[in-house]
């Protein structure tokens, strides 16, 4: 019943082994966009949210101007100023994460493996294999996304103030009913902020050259 089909031209295979199971702080980052939703003044808001698997610490629950590869990179390098690099970030296969390029990667991805960071990728349809990230996104959503706040400003607030209740004073189950913040701790990587891996294309071999100039 099922009918042979020519691949896509220009999608590579990606290959997913297994999921790395986090042991530390800041060993796995689980990483997405919660689904973008309308404020009440009828704006878009896109809530970036990043979760340290280990300590159930959400790091991360901002709205965008877009899901684009500029902002997310822009938040992540504020992200890592303040508190280091992680060894790990799990995405699922969506944009601005992933593309349909060489080993999936997109040019967020690959200034993260520049900056010495590894890139796990989930299986397509999987949202399981970032199982407590995405339990994080429903209470979220229940608690302070439905009914929307008036505007972006409104509703960045009450997500802060949910972060913060989330972090400091509710219990998991999962870290012996203590709350995130009694685990946590900020990574003692430093980003190197000369590593600027997107001013090249995907693919394109490089070589290092010395810093004598020769002028004819």
């Amino acid at each position: 019943m099922v009918k042979a089909r020519r691949g896509r031209a220009g999608v590579f295979k990606v290959e997913r082994g297994e999921l790395t199971v986090p042991e530390r702080c800041h060993h796995v980052l689980g990483v997405d966009f919660k689904g973008w939703f309308l404020t009440g003044d009828g704006e878009r808001f896109d809530p970036l949210t990043v979760t340290d698997l280990h300590s159930r610490f959400l790091m991360r629950a901002e709205g965008l101007p877009g899901q684009t590869r500029r902002w997310t990179q822009e938040a992540f390098r504020s992200l890592f100023r303040r508190q280091g690099l992680p060894e790990i970030i799990r995405v699922d296969n969506g944009s601005p994460f992933a593309s349909m390029g060489p080993g999936g990667l997109s040019k967020l991805s690959v200034w993260w493996i520049g900056l010495g960071i590894r890139v796990e990728f989930s299986r397509p349809g999987c949202p399981q294999d970032n199982g407590c990230h995405e339990r994080m996104h429903k209470t979220m959503k229940a608690e302070c996304c439905k009914p929307p706040s008036a505007n972006p400003a409104a509703q960045q607030q009450r997500m802060d103030r949910w972060r913060r209740e989330f972090n400091f004073e509710r219990p998991h189950e999962a870290l012996g009913m203590r709350v995130p913040a009694d685990v946590y701790h900020a990574s003692a990587r430093r980003m190197n902020e000369r590593i600027k891996p997107e001013l090249y294309g995907l693919g394109v071999e490089t070589k290092t050259v010395n810093t004598t100039v020769i002028y004819v």
